[in-house]
């Protein structure tokens, strides 16, 4: 039986998760572990314990804009402990410009409301690209 890879999504607007849930599910079914946070400190948790599950975090969706930690932060840690993992910003406010894509080792910047089919096109960029 193979092992799965998870991806994590976080956002601090539960509609916003909901909406990636209903996508991603729709798209990829039962290929990926699918797991939510609403703040950077859950995300950060969550990772954590797909670690300790020997899960592999195979994508990260972060926000850009959020109360605790801005996205690029959270992102920043992320590649600290899982460099390998593809990272996807989703934003209605920054400018791409202000947003340090290579550093990040952002795959793409996806902009609220985004398209479904975009949405999907640059997931799979990301995680032919990540991993």
């Amino acid at each position: 039986m193979s092992k799965k890879s998870a991806i994590l999504c976080l956002d601090d607007d539960e509609l916003v998760l909901v909406a990636l849930e209903y996508q991603l599910q729709k798209y990829y079914g039962g290929r990926f572990i699918y797991e939510f946070a609403l703040d950077p400190l859950e995300g950060l948790d969550v990772i954590s314990q797909l670690k300790d599950e020997n899960t592999t975090l195979a994508l990260v969706i972060s926000d850009w804009l959020m109360p605790e930690m801005r996205g690029d932060e959270f992102l920043r840690k992320v590649g600290l402990s899982h460099p390998r993992s593809a990272k996807i910003l989703i934003t209605g406010k920054a400018e791409e410009n202000n947003i340090p894509m290579e550093e990040l080792g952002l795959s793409s910047i996806l902009y609220k409301p985004w398209d479904e089919q975009d949405l999907f096109t640059q997931v799979e960029i990301a995680l032919k690209t990540g991993n």
